[in-house]
């Protein structure tokens, strides 16, 4: 038996706009009042603003790579920024895109498991089954601003799911074996996607649009058949097909439910609102046509394939050794509001480790390298088809280090380097050539010391 509890809140705080009023106008509009009453253009209206117009071009400075940058410690120390930003209040939404809200959750689980062996033709099967029972109860909270009014709106939902599991070996050979996997898992539908947000978008109350604390969890249903060949010591050969079928998704659909089932108090309401809801038989009869995310029958598949190899050179040079991997993944949506593909899922990756281990020293040599991934979901900025891309990136990696045996309290010194090459991550928006972010992390070098006593 299992029981959690989770909370998750998110305040989402904004104050641009008082910061634009400093910016722009010195806190001031065009006629003089403060804070600005009217927003006019950005374009230093003012004389005595923060960056009057006359000194823009020389908060400007050359960048790297090129670019034109800006020099944003005098910008902020110049408009009052971390005071601002200190003293932002909180919003429904801020510029980034995060909502305010939170989901608490109590999940009650029940596990239920078989271990077995049994002979297949004078041969082992060894295998492992079992099943999980969950049931999840959220609880939904989000700020709505209803009749100019600003109050926390609470929704509920539940929900339950079966999710068995099976595993299996087969002794083919003393030095190969065969494995079969299948399993079926959940994840929480997208929480913004569930945050009230309740806004009415007509003056009779009759439509809105609001999340949906029902939505379906996303199920993934797995199948795994590979096998390996042990070539001595810890060394072998490694192959896996392997399938995801994943539903849950959702799209933007509509939902007649009862004014009571939206969870808006009727005094809330101005006077038009509700005697549009009376004349449809007051609060308890009339309903709303609520706009909202559904979940849609669509099915992602994806289909791939693993090999590993492990490999010990002690024949060549004691200690010495290297594994690789490589994976290959296609994918395919099929149905209503199912996604072309996953997002952040390289069609190709690999990766090579090469390692040495002997008299208390390590050096572990590693090369990843991921194929171009989609990191977003299309219409983005906009634009109906746009989507954001991640370059294919290979990165190295360097860890090192030595044990003193003889040395009280056995120290151990560590070295290890991450992204030994310094490789930059760049995102485009849909195009090759139009950058999005460009991010050069450098290397990141860390030296420790360990000892026990």
């Amino acid at each position: 038996m299992a029981y959690d509890e989770v909370s998750r809140t998110i305040s989402a705080r904004d104050n641009s706009a008082r910061w634009e009023d400093v910016v722009c106008r010195n806190g001031l509009d065009a006629d003089g009042n403060s804070p600005a009453t009217e927003r006019l253009p950005c374009n230093g209206l003012n004389p005595n603003s923060g960056i009057p117009q006359s000194q823009l071009a020389s908060y400007l400075k050359p960048g790297p790579y090129g670019f034109i940058t800006v020099d944003f410690d005098r910008f902020m120390a110049d408009t009052n920024y971390h005071e601002l930003s200190r003293t932002a209040p909180e919003n429904n939404s801020a510029p980034t895109g995060a909502s305010t809200g939170g989901v608490d959750e109590e999940t009650y689980g029940a596990y239920l498991e078989v271990n077995g062996e049994t002979e297949i033709v004078d041969r082992t099967l060894s295998f492992n089954l079992g099943t999980r029972y969950v049931t999840t109860d959220q609880l939904i909270s989000g700020p709505v601003t209803i009749g100019g009014m600003r109050e926390y709106q609470n929704l509920d939902s539940t929900y339950d799911a079966f999710l068995p599991s099976i595993n299996s070996t087969l002794d083919l050979m003393e030095d190969v074996k065969l494995r079969m996997s299948a399993s079926r898992t959940l994840t929480r539908a997208n929480p913004s996607a569930m945050l009230p947000a309740t806004q009415f978008s007509d003056p009779s109350a009759q439509q809105a649009t609001q999340g949906n604390p029902n939505l379906s969890p996303y199920l993934s249903t797995n199948f795994d058949i590979g096998g390996e060949w042990y070539t001595g010591d810890e060394g072998y050969v490694g192959v896996t097909l392997f399938n995801k079928q994943v539903t849950g998704f959702t799209v933007l659909g509509t939902n007649t439910i009862p004014f009571l089932q939206l969870g808006i108090p009727y005094d809330t309401l101005t006077d038009l609102q509700r005697g549009a809801l009376d004349s449809r038989g007051g609060p308890n009869t009339a309903t709303v046509t609520v706009q909202q995310q559904v979940n849609a029958p669509g099915n992602l598949e994806l289909r791939g394939q693993e090999i590993t190899w492990v490999q010990p050179l002690d024949m060549v040079v004691e200690g010495l050794g290297f594994n690789a991997n490589f994976t290959k993944i296609d994918q395919k949506g099929e149905g209503q509001g199912a996604p072309a593909q996953a997002i952040g899922v390289s069609p190709q990756t690999y990766n090579f480790t090469g390692y040495w281990e002997n008299y208390g020293a390590s050096l572990r040599l590693s090369y990843t390298w991921y194929d171009e991934q989609v990191i977003s979901g299309p219409n983005q900025n906009g634009i109906s088809f746009a989507q954001l891309k991640a370059d294919a990136r290979g990165q190295w990696d360097l860890s090192a280090s030595y044990s003193f045996e003889d040395v009280a309290t056995e120290p151990m010194l560590t070295l290890n380097i991450s992204n030994l090459t310094g490789e930059p991550l760049r995102t485009t928006y849909q195009y090759d050539n139009a950058t999005f972010t460009y991010y050069d992390p450098g290397y990141t070098a860390t030296l420790g010391i360990r000892g026990s006593f």
